[in-house]
C-alpha cells in the first residue's frame, strides 16, 4: 500500500500537480484560491489525494519544494511591495490559502446541508 501513495504522491509531485497547474499571482491570493478550487472540484479524487494526512513514510519531493519555494518568494516580494498582508510570513499565508481550498470535502455536513438549503449545488461551493 506505501507503494502504491509513493507512486501516486510521486507523480503528483511532477509539474502537472494541482497546485502548479493553476496560474499563481502573489498580488491575487483570492482569485488563485478559487481557480484551484475549481481545478479540485473537477478532479474530486485528485482533492483527496492532496488533502489527507501525509504518510510517516512519505519524505518532501524536490520538485514540490522547488514550486513552494517559488510561491513563497512571490509572496515575499509582494509582501515587500505592499500588495499583500505582511503581517503573516509567507510560507504560512500560503499553507492557509492551501489549507482553506482543500477543505471543504472536511466541512460537518451539517454546515453542507445549509449550503444546500441556500439553494446551491451539495458539491459546488462557489
Amino acid at each position: 500500500m506505501v507503494a502504491i501513495c509513493r507512486s501516486i504522491c510521486s507523480s503528483l509531485s511532477s509539474s502537472a500537480a494541482p497546485n502548479e497547474a493553476v496560474p499563481f499571482d502573489a498580488g491575487d491570493l483570492p482569485g488563485y484560491a478559487g481557480d484551484l478550487f475549481d481545478l479540485l472540484d473537477e478532479r474530486p479524487h485528485v482533492r483527496r489525494l492532496t488533502s489527507g494526512p501525509p504518510s510517516s513514510d512519505l519524505s518532501p519531493s524536490r520538485p514540490r519544494v522547488e514550486a513552494y519555494r517559488a510561491k513563497i518568494a512571490a509572496l515575499e516580494a509582494a509582501q515587500a511591495a505592499g500588495e499583500v498582508r505582511a503581517d503573516i510570513p509567507a510560507a504560512e499565508l500560503l499553507a492557509m490559502v492551501l489549507a482553506l481550498v482543500t477543505r471543504w470535502d472536511t466541512a460537518s455536513w451539517s454546515l453542507k446541508a445549509l449550503h444546500v438549503q441556500a439553494g446551491r449545488e451539495a458539491g459546488k461551493v462557489r
